[in-house]
């Protein structure tokens, strides 16, 4: 039975790592003996991660930096570039060739 349904994956995780307490939770005789034991755990869990975060978690991260997007803005021919209606490759090309 867990209170705080934020602190159920910290409380699982405890007690995978714990099973002496989990079966000494499991052995108590009355659920009401049981959500007592449960909410001194959860209580003393989270007095442990409102401290901080542990020393291990603070090292730097040693990915390269992110990749920076390209910017720019889309290329808008003249309208001298552009095909004309009924315009052969051929005559489109010797038009505009020279500046390709």
């Amino acid at each position: 039975m867990f209170f705080n349904p934020e602190h159920a994956p910290a409380l699982g995780l405890y007690l995978q790592g714990h099973p002496d307490e989990f079966q000494a939770i499991a052995g108590l005789p009355t659920p009401r003996d049981v959500s007592r034991a449960m909410a001194k755990l959860e209580a003393r869990l989270e007095a442990a991660t409102s401290t901080g975060p542990s020393p291990e978690r603070e090292e730097k991260s040693k990915a390269a930096p992110p990749v920076r997007p390209v910017k720019g803005a889309a290329y808008v021919g003249t309208e001298s570039e552009g095909v004309k209606p009924g315009e052969s490759f051929d005559a489109w090309f010797k038009r505009v060739g020279h500046k390709l």
